[in-house]
């Protein structure tokens, strides 16, 4: 007899339903993420039927017609291991409880919507963190290759006053706020880790664009990873609203109840492509958490614009 599997469509969306996260209580571990290959991803999931797929699977239901158990509302998006688990153990994994962790999954997912994730410690939650967001217009890149980055300018944050977005740069912004029971809080630290770095190949002319005016971001240098291994790079200069030289990074108290938006500019030594996430670090009392606000992405950094004037632009 045939087996009613999923199809490829629904098989994302049981994933995306989930943000890609296995539904497993207190496992929530991520199953997708990037490949080597910028045009490729890992996927470590699997879309697990509640009720199987066919006569002799596990918690099959011969009352279910061919459509139902097609259906996404019949699959449980879990990791590799709890898959395993889940179908080698019928009796403590019975089909309502699975729709049960279906419901409670898609819930946790809806909640994190449009929030940074949490990536080292599961004790309670000390602040509100959006994901980061790409700021002002996209330049891009094309090489011989026809692959396509984004594209920004190096720079030398001691000679060029960053509040100046005329030339091109690559600025992530966030928004970090304390819940009104915390008194406060401190974003400790800025970090990106860098996980790949390529020469820059032969490109085709960039398309820059104009950015606002207005904006006192951090600044983070990034440098190539050495023997391959993830290179840790800490945001060091700070622009302060108002103030017209940088100072270095102090931790920012965080003692008002409205949203305090960061912005980080980034720049590279030497130029190149990196690839290369974004976290930061939130201290309450003695205890730390580390949110990642942006997941890895490429980013191809060009040589200093030697031309660029703060003050009349390029």
């Amino acid at each position: 007899m045939a087996r009613d599997d999923f199809s490829e469509k629904a098989k994302r969306t049981i994933a995306g339903r989930v943000g890609w996260q296995c539904s497993y209580p207190k496992c929530n571990s991520p199953t997708v993420g990037p490949a080597a290959d910028p045009t490729r991803l890992y996927n470590l999931g699997a879309a697990c039927h509640i009720t199987a797929a066919a006569p002799g699977g596990p918690r099959y239901d011969a009352d279910m017609l061919e459509e139902q158990r097609r259906h996404p509302s019949n699959g449980i998006w879990m990791c590799q291991t709890h898959a395993k688990e889940i179908d080698d153990d019928v009796v403590e994994h019975p089909a309502d409880l699975l729709r049960q962790w279906k419901v409670e999954a898609e819930e946790r997912a809806r909640r994190r919507l449009g929030k940074a994730t949490r990536v080292d410690t599961l004790s309670p939650e000390i602040v509100e963190v959006s994901q980061a967001r790409f700021y002002g217009i996209p330049s891009y890149a094309t090489t011989e290759a026809g692959e396509d980055f984004y594209s920004a300018i190096a720079f030398d944050a001691a000679k060029v006053d960053p509040r100046y977005f005329v030339a091109g740069t690559f600025i992530l912004r966030f928004a970090v706020m304390k819940p009104p029971s915390q008194r406060s809080i401190t974003l400790f630290e800025i970090k990106a880790t860098v996980y790949d770095f390529r020469e820059l190949p032969p490109l085709s002319p960039p398309s820059l664009s104009a950015y606002p005016q207005t904006v006192y971001p951090y600044v983070l240098k990034l440098s190539p990873p050495v023997d391959r291994a993830p290179r840790c790079c800490i945001a060091s200069i700070f622009y302060p609203p108002g103030e017209s030289a940088p100072v270095d990074f102090t931790p920012l108290l965080i003692d008002d109840d409205v949203p305090q938006v960061i912005d980080v500019r980034f720049t590279a030594d030497p130029p190149g492509i990196y690839q290369f996430s974004l976290d930061i670090v939130i201290m309450q009392g003695v205890e730390f958490q580390t949110f990642r606000v942006q997941p890895p992405m490429r980013v191809l950094f060009e040589p200093p614009d030697e031309d660029y004037d703060p003050e009349f632009g390029r």
